[in-house]
């Protein structure tokens, strides 16, 4: 019974209840985030959603990235 925050039948998830599973172990190696679970009621009642798991080589290269557009913006003498 979806909803209830037990795993039970084909549930992958209720609620809070994820039974150990991550973004990385739902969609492979390299990604982090946060997993969630689509609320009993939806079309996806019980099943991940990983709407909010992104590739952990997609963050790094923001963030090289950002520091070169910053590195560009900031005079060199605050840094001295």
């Amino acid at each position: 019974m979806c909803g209830n925050g037990i795993r039970e039948g084909t549930e992958k998830c209720d609620g809070t209840n994820f039974g150990g599973a991550t973004c990385a172990g739902v969609l492979g190696a390299g990604y982090t985030g946060t997993l969630k679970c689509y609320a009993a009621g939806t079309s996806n009642e019980c099943k991940f959603d990983t709407s909010s798991c992104i590739l952990l080589v997609l963050v790094l290269v923001i963030i090289i990235f950002a520091q070169q557009i910053y590195a560009r913006i900031m005079p060199a003498s605050i840094f001295q």
